[in-house]
């Protein structure tokens, strides 16, 4: 977009000034790919479809499964897309991303919008479009027809982690092992039956999690036993109770359990089995804020860095998704891959 550059009106000009023009909003063309098996959108598919597809300036493809993202990319890139879309939840986008950095099918990498069609949309909180999905989508018709503005643009690092065992990168925004491994499977066991969506829902399979990490419960307490090895060479070794990299500013329900102070762009917090004042030290770590409780010499440590690698057996999760490794096949390595605009209206 051409940037305007105002003067002062000469002698010979009128002295009232003119206002610089106001830039308007442009039409775009937008690559929607909405997974139609994501929470909201089951119970909205019909009432989505029957809104984008009223709009020309969208193009729509529904990926039923991971194979179909691949071939939506491509046509997207015969089409000349300036956005793409994503309506579904946190598995979706990991999905989508892993696809559009794997494949290298954009010369230009277009910007995101990401929609909260899933059941969880924590990346949605943090860069994406919140609200209602039918309005949601309604408004992203209308903001690609030029109708209303542009929000905001935000930029976040985007993790590119490399399993050990010989598979191919993937793409997110949050890396997680430990008790995250364990909110997850209370969430899918206990919490989605219940009918609980959102960020609540992650909020409370995590809360319910921590409780029962402070009464040391099996169900929970599962710790992971890595060697952390930093960029500078330093090592780590211990037993994870918790473990989160992420490139988001906050994680879900505002929270956002990071303090390093480090000028890295990916965030780390990883929490020792046994740290010591948990109950009293969690609120302010969950906060980002820690307490005088939390210390290093305590268990608890939090760094800013560009990247990291862990060589661990267990399981780990990439935005919701769960993946298993053994340290016999090398570390897991955690880097800043690039960093991609999210826009929100």
């Amino acid at each position: 977009m051409d940037e305007t550059v105002s003067r002062a009106p000469s002698a010979t000009e009128s002295a009232e000034a003119v206002p610089p023009p106001v830039d308007e909003p442009i039409a775009k063309v937008v690559g929607l790919i909405c997974n139609p098996n994501s929470g909201r959108n089951k119970k909205h598919l019909r009432r989505i479809e029957e809104i984008v597809k009223q709009c020309t300036n969208i193009h729509y493809v529904p990926t039923a499964s991971e194979h179909d993202i691949p071939v939506a990319l491509k046509c997207f890139t015969e089409l000349g897309i300036d956005v793409l879309a994503i309506n579904g939840g946190d598995g979706t986008v990991a999905h989508v991303l892993t696809h559009l950095l794997g494949n290298q099918q954009f010369e230009k990498l277009p910007a995101l919008v990401l929609l909260p069609g899933g059941t969880t949309n924590m990346n949605v909180g943090d860069v994406g479009v919140p609200g209602r999905i039918i309005q949601v989508v309604d408004k992203l018709t209308q903001w690609s027809r030029g109708d209303i503005p542009t929000g905001a643009t935000e930029t976040r690092p985007i993790l590119q982690v490399t399993p050990g065992n010989g598979s191919l990168p993937l793409y997110g925004m949050l890396f997680g092992s430990g008790a995250i491994i364990q909110a997850i499977e209370y969430w899918h066991s206990r919490v989605k039956r219940s009918g609980f969506r959102d960020e609540f829902s992650s909020g409370l399979a995590m809360v319910r999690t921590l409780w029962g990490l402070v009464r040391r419960d099996p169900r929970f307490s599962k710790p992971v036993h890595m060697v952390i090895v930093f960029e500078n060479g330093d090592n780590l070794e211990l037993d994870a109770m918790l473990i989160a990299v992420s490139s988001m500013r906050r994680v879900f329900l505002n929270f956002s359990p990071f303090w390093g102070k480090e000028s890295g762009a990916l965030h780390m917090t990883v929490i020792r089995d046994g740290a010591k004042h948990f109950l009293r030290a969690v609120p302010s770590v969950f906060r980002g804020r820690p307490n005088r409780l939390v210390t290093p010499e305590s268990g608890y440590h939090s760094h800013n860095l560009d990247s990291i690698s862990l060589l661990m057996s267990g399981s780990f999760t990439m935005d919701g998704e769960i993946y298993h490794v053994t340290d016999d096949n090398g570390p897991v390595i955690i880097r800043r891959y690039c960093d991609l605009s999210f826009i929100r209206f």
